[in-house]
């Protein structure tokens, strides 16, 4: 399985939506190319929509850590927010603990159902950025 981390926290309740609408098209997009992908966004956002209730952020982290455990690789989704999202520096240091490969992938690639291309750590400081 590929854990396809995306940002979502925003002060802005409409960046978030449109995070979960983009995280759900290319985790769609993905499935229909052919991985095998879970993403925790789409997952517990239409979780909770669903309960109409919420869980705090903490069992949430609980909660995608454990199924990251599970994932071959872990992929971020390069959507707006992603260099700053403590969620996904969470998620990147955990797999990196593990030696799990760490890839970023563009919104474009995942809407074409596109592997991404090889990454690679800056400074060894745990910052991400494409090969050029």
């Amino acid at each position: 399985m590929i854990y396809l981390a995306a940002p979502y926290s925003s002060r802005s309740q409409e960046t978030m939506s449109q995070r979960v609408h983009q995280a759900g098209q290319a985790a769609f997009s993905l499935l229909k190319g052919g991985h095998d992908v879970f993403c925790p966004i789409v997952h517990g956002h239409y979780i909770e929509q669903a309960a109409a209730a919420h869980l705090d952020a903490e069992r949430w982290y609980e909660h995608s850590l454990s199924m990251l455990s599970r994932a071959y690789e872990l992929w971020v989704l390069l959507l707006t927010g992603w260099e700053s999202s403590r969620g996904i520096a969470m998620e990147v240091a955990f797999a990196r603990k593990r030696s799990k490969p760490v890839l970023l992938l563009t919104y474009e690639q995942a809407l074409r159902g596109e592997r991404p291309a090889a990454r690679r750590p800056v400074n060894g400081s745990g910052g991400l950025r494409p090969v050029s």
